[in-house]
């Protein structure tokens, strides 16, 4: 009858401690800095999907009665090229002809770090290859291009037969007189950058200011 009293008490004594170390064991998971189940770990995951700028980018300040974007002034060690207006359907031009370089958003550039994109204004009269270059003027760095559908930037672009790009349309006296070359340009990081544009015997500078 002792014997059978004894082994009672062990087994009660032994079903209390397991019932322990299970409460401690739940308590210390809730606490795990690591999910131990596959869904933990796909609810810890989502919970990091916001994504994080590497980089700022500049803002675009608005006119608020035209709706038109503000450029900022450019710094005095910057002396941008002077805007017109040869290409009202693609928007502002820098440069003179036979070459313009024509975009949204010339000659001062919000930096987005992301590929810019500009159209090259040839005149068809040119013969030759159009080769682009460029570089930031007032510290490190190099522009690179890359033509549309084109599979990696280059620093310097040659664009074959450049005057003979696209078909002239006889109803458009733009299409009909300039070959307009679509490219993206890499810009580093804002700055004041020099491009160049060289087609046989013509060569052309542009500077832009690219702004923070």
């Amino acid at each position: 009858m002792r014997a059978r009293l004894l082994v009672v008490a062990f087994s009660a004594l032994l079903l209390a401690a397991c019932t322990a170390q299970g409460a401690d064991l739940a308590s210390g998971a809730s606490g795990t800095a690591t999910p131990s189940t596959r869904a933990a770990r796909t609810a810890a995951a989502r919970g990091t999907e916001t994504p994080i700028p590497r980089f700022p980018t500049a803002q675009v300040l608005l006119d608020r009665d035209s709706g038109r974007p503000i450029w900022p002034t450019p710094p005095p060690t910057c002396s941008v090229s002077p805007a017109g207006n040869e290409r009202p359907d693609l928007g502002p031009t820098i440069g003179e002809a036979p070459i313009l370089l024509a975009s949204q958003a010339l000659p001062v550039i919000p930096w987005r770090n992301d590929f810019v994109r500009v159209v090259w204004v040839v005149d068809r009269a040119l013969d030759g290859d159009l080769i682009l270059s460029g570089r930031r003027t007032d510290g490190e760095g190099t522009v690179r291009f890359i033509r549309q559908g084109g599979e990696r930037a280059t620093e310097q672009l040659h664009v074959p037969s450049a005057g003979r790009i696209g078909a002239a349309n006889a109803q458009s006296p733009e299409t009909a007189r300039y070959a307009d070359i679509q490219v993206r340009l890499a810009l580093p990081a804002p700055g004041c950058y020099e491009l160049q544009a060289r087609l046989g015997e013509v060569q052309r500078a542009y500077v832009i200011h690219v702004y923070s």
